[in-house]
């Protein structure tokens, strides 16, 4: 059966391993406790403002989380 000898499954597997799967990225928005100058990569590093968040390019599947409770300053 063609693509079943040998050659071809360690070709298949070698292109699944060498695949860079796409990750999305959470940021996060913290009015309160925030920093524009921090990543925004986690809660304990969010931003303060919309306009750090305008600074980047959102990818697909990639999202933004506000803290409750606050105002984000800034314009959309």
């Amino acid at each position: 059966m063609r693509g079943n000898d040998p050659l071809s499954t360690i070709v298949r597997f070698a292109l699944m391993a060498c695949t860079v799967p796409m990750t999305a990225a959470t940021y996060h928005v913290d009015a309160v406790s925030g920093s524009d100058a921090n990543t925004g990569l986690s809660a304990a590093e969010s931003w303060k403002t919309l306009e750090a968040v305008s600074r980047i390019e959102l990818g697909a599947g990639d999202g933004v989380l506000f803290h409750a409770g606050a105002d984000v300053a800034g314009e959309h």
